[in-house]
């Protein structure tokens, strides 16, 4: 069967031109051009589409980076305001033990000075005999001074311990608080890395 089909031409002057033959499958190649425009209009039209929704969610995540990082930075901050008023803490800690031990070499030197009070009267005791009594109970009172400043020195050093061992708990918590939060912060910004590089890799693809 043949692809030609005639048509007559009429010519301006109405005289009848030569019949062209014109092929039969000029209507079907135009449907088919036609529908693959189509096609690739609704190709470019999906992948428009798909680059905007990408570009909204790269939208979100960067905002939802930007609020989870700002929350982590305040966590830091916190963390790190805390940790400069434990370490303003422990250094007056520090400065009250200083004080603490001054006070307790003060009371080594009175406990030094008592015990040779206390030996300076039982000689005089000896030499005195008539004053013993008098001497003795100076002696006791001396020993109870001495009790008493042996107590105090005790009850101070406790203290000092009982300090040292609460501020290294609260440094060491600080310090623990801190890392974690910066921990958050570098994981939350290597995850802000690792989308803006799939949101790049796609557009390309695109």
């Amino acid at each position: 069967m043949s692809d030609l089909k005639t048509v007559d031409v009429v010519s301006s002057n109405a005289e009848p031109e030569p019949a062209l033959s014109v092929p039969t499958d000029a209507e079907p190649s135009q449907a088919r051009a036609t529908s693959d425009l189509n096609a690739v209009e609704e190709t470019v039209r999906r992948a428009m589409s798909e680059r905007e929704r990408l570009e909204r969610l790269a939208v979100e995540i960067r905002q939802r980076t930007g609020r989870e990082m700002a929350t982590v930075a305040t966590a830091i901050a916190g963390a790190t305001a805390e940790h400069e008023r434990l370490q303003r803490e422990a250094s007056e800690q520090r400065e009250r033990l200083e004080r603490i031990k001054r006070e307790a070499v003060q009371t080594e030197a009175t406990i030094g000075a008592a015990v040779q009070q206390r030996e300076r009267l039982a000689r005089t005791a000896e030499e005195q005999r008539d004053r013993v009594d008098r001497v003795l109970r100076d002696i006791a009172q001396q020993d109870a001074s001495i009790h008493a400043a042996e107590g105090e020195r005790e009850r101070q050093a406790k203290k000092a311990a009982e300090l040292e061992a609460r501020v290294a708990r609260e440094l060491e918590s600080a310090d623990t608080a801190r890392a974690s939060a910066t921990a958050d912060r570098d994981r939350l910004v290597s995850d802000s890395g690792i989308h803006r590089e799939a949101l790049e890799r796609t557009k390309r693809e695109i």
